[in-house]
């Protein structure tokens, strides 16, 4: 359940499920980032350029089944933790609206698979708009990325190909290139695994947060009544402006808003950035890409 009362606590616990999430979905790139180096360098081998970047054929769609295998456990996690403390008054309001349209129900269900029922339905009203949404777009960019930097070191393999067949024969040349191939591959790309990783997990988490209390406060009719606060990771990493960080993540730790009402992150310039959660996708990159920050919910303004 969301912790309203110990800010770090709250911060402590929403870090660990996303460690632990981020930690996974590593694990995963880090082997999906290997097949594609494997396959390139086996392509270099039998068909130069061509067969290198047949690695591609099926990534953004092994990245897609990575992220939502990851991510869709961590949004239930978090979407529950939120109707934990808020899921009878958003019965009480779904039950007042029944009412008033239809009347009393004499057939009311037992409380418990309501709110179980009501959980189901947010989670996956949730998780459908956000696969389709952010899922789709970050394994796209993914998916870009790693053309990109593949047909760079393919070409670069080329080069080194052509080099090599001055003191060996042509086929030894290929099969040194294609070597070095994978391994230039797997050094430009396996440390974006540990920010693919870290930004969804974070990410998602924060989202699911927002997005299951926005519901819920709809569906109560008003009584559940929720500000969010912004709570820092607490270390010397957090971006900062008094560092000269580009913005300043400890100055707005502490600053509460209404649910619908974005924080305003400052900026080194003086102005600020308007972010509805930390992690927030649509905001700058430099506000957002590993951001360690997380949002909690509060009943109360200050």
């Amino acid at each position: 359940m969301i912790n309203v009362m110990d800010p770090q606590a709250e911060r402590d616990r929403q870090l660990r499920l996303v460690d632990a999430t981020a930690a996974r979905i590593m694990r995963s790139m880090h082997a999906e980032f290997n097949k594609v180096a494997t396959s390139a360098s086996r392509g270099f081998r039998r068909n130069l350029s061509a067969g290198a970047m047949e690695a591609l054929a099926g990534h953004q769609e092994r990245v897609t089944a990575i992220l939502i295998k990851g991510l869709d456990p961590l949004i239930a996690r978090f979407a529950a933790d939120v109707m934990g403390g808020n899921g009878k008054k958003a019965l009480l309001g779904i039950e007042t609206k029944v009412e008033e349209g239809f009347g009393k129900n004499p057939n009311k269900t037992d409380e418990n698979e309501e709110l179980a029922l009501l959980l189901l339905l947010l989670i996956g009203r949730f998780s459908e708009s956000w696969n389709a949404t952010y899922i789709d777009t970050t394994s796209t960019q993914i998916a870009e990325t790693t053309n990109r930097q593949l047909t760079r070191n393919v070409a670069l393999a080329v080069e080194e190909m052509d080099s090599l067949s001055e003191s060996m024969t042509p086929n030894e040349a290929q099969a040194r290139a294609a070597t070095g191939l994978r391994t230039a591959i797997l050094g430009t790309m396996i440390s974006r695994a540990d920010t693919i990783g870290n930004t969804s997990a974070h990410t998602t988490s924060q989202a699911a947060i927002l997005g299951t209390a926005e519901e819920l406060d709809n569906v109560s009719r008003g009584q559940i009544v929720n500000f969010k606060q912004w709570i820092s990771r607490g270390d010397s990493r957090v971006r900062s402006t008094s560092k000269g960080d580009a913005f300043g993540h400890v100055q707005t730790n502490g600053q509460v808003k209404p649910l619908g009402q974005p924080f305003q992150v400052p900026r080194k310039n003086g102005t600020t950035e308007a972010t509805m959660y930390p992690g927030d996708p649509s905001s700058s990159a430099g506000n957002s890409i590993n951001c360690r920050c997380v949002m909690s919910l509060t009943t109360m303004p200050n």
